[in-house]
């Protein structure tokens, strides 16, 4: 007798960690942000600080969670924390669908079309998360035409996590905007925005707004990943 999965349907899935804040409309762990079904899986056991700094105890429990979307049977798999770019290369070892760990594999497609005077504002939570790791296992070659940001310099970036009112969401949004203007000014050289963190993408549109630059996002990489394995008939 075939074996077959608990749940089906579902084209995408993204892991996860076990978040404990607020996960607004266009982060990636809010199903809102779709307009297509996405199933979620827990990294159980892993911490954001494992994740970022890229602890090698990760690696099973990243695996193990692999295999349950898998078992789940799910076409391509996303990471809903830009760190997951610190096991890109690792996970595609043992994987038997395709994944993008991270919106950070999408950076050698992004710098490939700027404008060779551009560079590409890759905005992180925290700039300790960008480190070589990431450079190998993303294939990233030119990180001489990154501009490295952090959320961390905006000082209501911590209130979001750890209060998350609707007061505190938009004296960041507001403070969020304006530090990413004033980078432009410092930086005019800047052509494209890229964030690698997942609470970002709800500012996206404000941003695009001000600046009239394309921004990419782990929520636009699986519209289009989507897409890609849910092709329409023509």
């Amino acid at each position: 007798m075939n074996a077959f999965p608990v749940v089906a349907g579902f084209k995408v899935g993204i892991l996860m960690l076990e978040t404990q804040h607020r996960l607004l409309p266009g982060n990636v762990q809010n199903a809102n942000t779709f307009s297509f079904p996405v199933i979620y899986e827990s990294v159980t056991g892993l911490s954001f600080a494992q994740l970022a700094s890229g602890d090698e105890a990760a690696d099973d429990l990243i695996k193990q969670a692999v295999i349950r979307l898998e078992s789940k049977g799910v076409s391509v798999i996303m990471g809903a924390c830009g760190s997951f770019a610190q096991w890109q290369t690792r996970i595609t070892q043992y994987a038997s669908v395709p994944v993008y760990a991270s919106i950070m594999a999408q950076v050698p497609f992004v710098l490939a079309g700027l404008p060779a005077n551009q560079k590409l504002a890759v905005v992180f939570a925290t700039k300790t998360a960008f480190n070589q790791r990431v450079l190998d296992e993303c294939h990233i070659k030119d990180s001489n035409r990154l501009i490295i940001l952090g959320a961390e310099d905006v000082a209501s970036f911590n209130d979001f996590y750890t209060i998350g009112s609707d007061q505190v969401c938009q004296k960041f949004e507001q403070d969020f905007i304006q530090y990413l203007l004033a980078k432009k000014l410092q930086h005019p050289e800047i052509g494209a925005w890229l964030f690698q963190c997942s609470e970002l993408p709800a500012y996206a549109a404000k941003l695009q707004k001000q600046t009239g630059l394309a921004v990419f996002d782990q929520s636009i990489l699986i519209e289009h990943l989507y897409q890609s394995v849910s092709r329409k008939q023509y």
